[in-house]
């Protein structure tokens, strides 16, 4: 059987790999040259998913209160590490 903490670690990277998509949409068209993006839309962009992780986090808090630092953990450092990958990549692309 699996353990509990493993279940933890998986579901937050999973949750915080997930959570980085609204992120990797705005870097992929800059890094392809778009020079015109909607200012609401980048906003939206990195605004949105601190909202939704925030919120997950509350329920996780709530509803399963034990895997709160596993699961927070692991999902802050897979948001952050797709996040920073994705970035460098579109850093270096348009430089």
């Amino acid at each position: 059987m699996v353990e509990s903490g493993a279940i933890q670690v998986l579901l937050g990277a999973l949750v915080g790999v997930a959570g980085a998509a609204p992120m990797l949409y705005v870097l992929h068209r800059s890094a392809q040259g778009e020079t015109r993006l909607d200012i609401a839309r980048v906003v939206a962009c990195g605004v949105a998913p601190f909202m939704v992780l925030q919120l997950v986090l509350l329920a996780v808090a709530l509803l399963w209160r034990e895997a709160l630092l596993g699961f927070g953990t692991a999902m802050s450092l897979g948001f952050l590490a797709v996040v920073s990958v994705a970035g460098l990549v579109a850093w270096r692309r348009m430089g």
